[in-house]
């Protein structure tokens, strides 16, 4: 379910009627193009009342004159985030700064915006980018399928921490749960599947891999449709014990418009999400490989089947079990990456250029990612948060920035 955007202009009881009408007119492209909800002009706490919060992903305040505060506020308290749109005329900034204030005394997530400012379009659509964004996550339950992984050591003690900031809640089944599904699935139901994927190389993994990972991609995604669920994470270490990966079913589900993350880690999916609803592309989550100079080598098991150029089938990395995926690409694209710290709230994000178009390592996990960074790539290491980065093609930085203000986390720039 996408959130809507509702417009909700504020005029003082005093005011002058021309000059409203003429800052309504110098917005009106913006709140064509941008919002789903369109209110008349509100000078009252009555009609404050009246407007709706349900399914609502982000307000735009019009402050049209001064003397609207105290509106503004009782409407900001719903904790939807709420972009604060000032004009040059009829104390409208003036307005906006005391509210402003107030809302960040508050804790309460909210931007000034000034009309007619050269990048006024472009930092609105970030805003509304991540506001729909955060919609989706506090909207959505995350499944876990098993436990975190008990290597992630970091990011397991940040549950608590993600779930208040994110008023997140999670489901859960057990992996033996999965496996009793997945044994129930007979050859016939992925009879279609394997005439797709059968053509695909296979470096080593043999046909029976690929019958089995398939099988497995089914049950996820039918526990997935029953609970509709769209973002989980699998504790998938666990599968090795059953001579099962799930790389290829995470790849396909990832770009089937679903969210899934590795190995229990519910920060790296958390990650996944704030970058794919905001990309509104599937993203890719890696190990901190390597660093050397400006390039850091990112690499997983697993790849979002739409992100890549070609792929092949190759043994899982560690285990040297299973079926996984070798995914290739175009070098020269932008990336961002980005992870999440509940900790110390920070939303780190950087952006780079694609270096390579195949794996360059072999003692690594199979989908090689190395990005030329355009920054201090080193301070993931000098000054860590974590391990799992996850990635996708494109530059969010500002987006992502905007995200960050409006949960109310420190934006750190690589």
């Amino acid at each position: 379910m996408l959130g809507k955007v509702a417009f909700i202009p504020l005029v003082s009881k005093i005011h002058d009627e021309n000059k409203v009408k003429e800052a309504l007119r110098k917005i009106e492209p913006y709140v064509a193009k941008y919002a789903d909800i369109k209110f008349p002009k509100i000078s009252s706490i009555s009609e404050i009342e009246e407007i709706p919060s349900k399914n609502i992903a982000a307000y735009l305040i019009y402050i049209l004159t001064g003397g609207v505060e105290h509106l503004a506020l009782k409407l900001s308290r719903r904790r939807i985030p709420v972009a604060i749109i000032a004009h040059e005329e009829q104390n409208s900034l003036a307005a906006s700064l005391e509210l402003k204030a107030r809302l960040n005394y508050e804790k309460i997530p909210s931007e000034i915006f000034m009309l007619g400012s050269y990048e006024f379009e472009r930092d609105l659509k970030s805003f509304i980018k991540a506001s729909k964004a955060l919609f989706r996550l506090r909207k959505n339950p995350i499944l876990l399928i098993g436990d975190p992984s008990p290597w992630l050591i970091y990011s397991n003690m940040q549950l608590n921490s993600l779930a208040r900031d994110f008023d997140l809640n999670y489901d859960k089944v057990s992996v033996e749960y999965l496996i009793n599904r997945f044994k129930k699935i007979s050859r016939n139901e992925i009879e279609k599947l394997l005439e797709k994927y059968s053509i695909i190389e296979r470096k080593e993994p043999s046909i029976d891999d690929l019958i089995s990972s398939l099988k497995l991609y089914v049950a996820i995604r039918d526990v997935l449709r029953e609970r509709k669920i769209d973002i989980f994470t699998i504790r998938c270490f666990d599968l090795l014990d059953y001579g099962l990966t799930a790389c290829l079913p995470l790849s396909m589900l990832n770009s089937e418009g679903f969210i899934g993350g590795c190995e229990g880690d519910i920060l790296a999916t958390l990650s996944m999400a704030i970058l794919s609803s905001i990309s509104e592309r599937p993203s890719f989550v890696g190990n901190v490989v390597w660093i050397e100079r400006d390039y850091v080598l990112f690499a997983h098991c697993m790849v979002p089947l739409k992100l890549t150029k070609y792929f092949r089938f190759r043994l899982h990395f560690e285990s040297n079990k299973g079926l996984s995926v070798e995914g290739h690409f175009t070098p020269g694209e932008t990336v961002t990456f980005m992870r999440i710290d509940g900790v110390r709230r920070i939303l780190r994000a950087g952006k780079g250029v694609l270096a390579n178009e195949e794996p360059i390592m072999v003692n690594a996990c199979r989908t090689q990612m190395l990005v030329k960074v355009f920054g201090d790539s080193e301070k993931l290491v000098k000054d860590t948060i974590g391990n799992h980065y996850v990635l996708t093609f494109g530059n969010y930085i500002e987006e992502l920035k905007h995200f960050a203000k409006i949960i109310n986390y420190s934006f750190d720039e690589v």
